[in-house]
């Protein structure tokens, strides 16, 4: 997929003992998984994907 980032728009999310609250934003590098818990409220977010697809090749080349 090429990593992912998660913005959160509105309510929270716990990830990996970390909560995420609004205007909060996660970066998943490539091959990680997400395993978000939902806050009581809910959560709205805003997901990019892919766009980190070549960076080991672009940081190879620097």
């Amino acid at each position: 997929m090429g990593g992912v980032k998660i913005l959160v728009i509105d309510g929270s999310f716990e990830e990996s003992h970390d909560q995420l609250k609004q205007l909060s934003w996660l970066r998943v590098p490539v091959g990680s998984t997400v395993k978000a818990k939902v806050g009581s409220q809910g959560a709205r977010v805003w997901i990019k994907t892919g766009h980190l697809r070549h960076i080991e090749r672009d940081l190879a080349a620097a």
